[in-house]
């Protein structure tokens, strides 16, 4: 079976543990992760957090706006972010998404926006970005007050107008998970560019606890388990398990047991030491990622290459390669499956938060996007056996 995913760091992270065994300065590495980040998104209001997600408690909870206020999110999204919103008295206000370069319409965001509106979801997904200037500069114009969020979660390295993804909007937030393009295993940041909230959000921060020891080594074990059904035959006998409803349902539980804490949580001395040492390697492992880019372009044929859609290209996407079909992309993964490559998209953002007719775009994709795998363990005579498999299947 050829993942999807990117599991180089499971392969790396024996002689990692080894290092950090050695190593005689654990405290430090949180700051070193940090710095590094710094320098790379040129920003220094950067807070690392157990997850990506937390950068929203960290966002809400330190910025003023009334009970009721609005935040505009777009529809093909994070299902199970919206009840972080709910929870924070936001109410959400769907907007539609650009099928070229999945991120929000404009001229529908354009449209929801009210007085009652105080942020926006701005979502770059998959690595892929719209005009942004342009995006900020008309919302900014037509309500000057509210707050832009940059979803960066699968951005990490994509850049727009030659500088990084992150640095535009009001705040954003990364994820540095085990598949995202920059790992530790599980953690995120929250980058602050609106500086009249810093103190506060850097108040706020210095209470939050350290990611116990616990915590991180039932991280380690648990993505080693990953591992596990990921690279071996058990995942096909655990998608035949999940088509009961039951099981699934439990199965979800424990995949979420391990992130109970992560409202009020900083990243540990360890996943900081595992993320500062991707940083060092990074642009290697990126330009590698193009390379197989570049391989797959040759292979893959002309008919799906000339009808993905216009952002869907190697300047902003290094995440996945995304392709979009003129048929059901379940149904093609099913058969890209029994081939013995996993395409899935259902586990990443790929949910419309609401099933409405009204949001057209977002349910096109929904139903024709598929993902092919894309990372530096890939190797070429997998890329050209995906491409033949795909072009066949989706004739």
């Amino acid at each position: 079976m050829i993942p999807r995913r990117d599991i180089s760091l499971y392969n790396n992270l024996a002689p990692i543990i080894v290092d950090w065994i050695k190593d005689k300065k654990k405290k430090v590495y949180p700051e070193k992760f940090r710095a590094g980040l710094q320098e790379y998104l040129s920003s220094e209001n950067i807070f690392l957090l157990g997850g990506g997600r937390q950068s929203f408690h960290l966002i809400f909870d330190n910025v003023p706006y009334e009970s009721g206020s609005e935040i505009i999110v777009p529809n093909y999204y994070l299902k199970v972010l919206i009840p972080i919103f709910k929870s924070k008295g936001l109410v959400p206000v769907f907007c539609d998404i650009d099928e070229n370069n999945l991120s929000n319409d404009l001229e529908d965001v354009l449209e929801k926006i009210s007085e009652d509106t105080r942020f926006i979801i701005l979502s770059h997904m998959f690595g892929i970005c719209g005009d942004v200037d342009d995006f900020i500069a008309k919302v900014k114009d037509k309500k000057e007050d509210i707050l832009i969020i940059e979803d960066c979660a699968h951005s990490f390295g994509s850049e727009y107008e030659n500088k990084s993804l992150g640095i535009f909007g009001d705040f954003a937030l990364f994820s540095f998970n085990y598949i995202k393009t920059l790992k530790t295993l599980e953690g995120g940041a929250l980058l602050v560019g609106k500086k009249e909230y810093l103190k506060k959000i850097e108040k706020d921060y210095s209470g939050y606890e350290e990611m116990k020891k616990r915590e991180t080594l039932k991280k380690v074990f648990y993505y080693y388990f990953l591992l596990l059904v990921l690279k071996t035959p058990i995942i096909r006998l655990l998608k035949f398990f999940l088509k009961n409803k039951k099981i699934k349902k439990t199965i979800k539980k424990i995949h979420n047991s391990h992130k109970k804490n992560w409202k009020k949580e900083k990243l540990s001395p360890f996943l900081s030491f595992i993320g500062n040492t991707e940083l060092k390697s990074f642009e290697e492992r990126q330009q590698k990622i193009k390379n197989k880019l570049e391989t797959y372009e040759v292979n893959l044929s002309k008919k799906l290459l000339d009808e993905r859609p216009s952002g869907m290209n190697s300047e902003y996407s290094n995440y996945f390669l995304i392709l979009k079909t003129d048929k059901d992309s379940k149904i093609i993964s099913k058969k890209m499956f029994s081939e013995g490559v996993d395409i899935a998209i259902e586990d990443e953002i790929m949910d419309l938060c609401v099933e409405d007719k009204n949001f057209k775009k977002a349910e096109s994709v929904y139903d024709s996007i598929i993902q092919l795998p894309l990372y530096c363990g890939l190797k070429n005579k997998e890329v050209k056996k995906i491409a033949e498999k795909i072009n066949k299947i989706s004739r």
